[in-house]
């Protein structure tokens, strides 16, 4: 035969559900299909109202000018008057959502690798809503050219932030490819042990 058959494929699925286990999303996809592509669950705010009560905790843009410090970003947020949307994304783009649950509930999460003759290795993993959790797969190392895209696409974060471009920033930017970066790292420095 000239491919394998999808049934003896590897699968990789991702699960999450409320605390009472229910299905909020389940998303599965071929391992190859997957390969190399940066995965995570993050959320988003569930309306426009949320997104507003959320905007209202924000610092607002100081009238000189000057950049807002890190101090004067709240704490705490009231996590009960804020729906959140869950999302899992492969490379930034939504691939699973789930309703709105409530910021700050605790989540389930299963995740793991599934093929026709070992059955599920789905593994549980907490998950509070509003945590972005980066997703790395392990299936054939990184390449010299998934670390460069990842160092050259930090590099324009960081230049955006320095220079106060902030309108196309995305959570994925600023936290997912630094995450990303360091599963990656990871992966390399494990190469090398075994």
């Amino acid at each position: 035969m000239s491919a394998l058959q999808v049934s003896t494929r590897y699968q990789f699925t991702y699960t999450l559900q409320d605390a009472y286990g229910s299905l909020l999303f389940s998303y599965t996809n071929s391992t190859p299909n997957l390969a190399g592509r940066k995965l995570a669950l993050s959320f988003a705010p569930a309306t426009a109202s949320d997104s507003a009560t959320i905007e209202s905790y924000l610092p607002q843009p100081h009238a000189d000018g000057t950049p807002i410090q890190a101090s004067e970003l709240p704490k705490s947020l009231p996590g009960y008057l804020i729906n959140l949307t869950p999302e899992l994304t492969a490379d930034g783009q939504v691939v699973a959502s789930g309703v709105p649950v409530v910021m700050g509930a605790t989540l389930q999460s299963l995740r793991g690798y599934s093929n026709s003759w070992d059955g599920n290795q789905l593994r549980s993993k907490p998950v509070v809503a509003g945590e972005y959790h980066a997703i790395g797969l392990d299936l054939a190392g990184v390449s010299s050219a998934q670390l460069n895209a990842l160092d050259t696409k930090l590099l324009q974060t960081q230049s955006n932030l320095q220079t106060g471009v902030y309108s196309n920033l995305t959570k994925h930017d600023v936290i997912g490819d630094f995450l990303q970066l360091t599963i990656a790292s990871f992966f390399c420095a494990r190469a090398f042990l075994i």
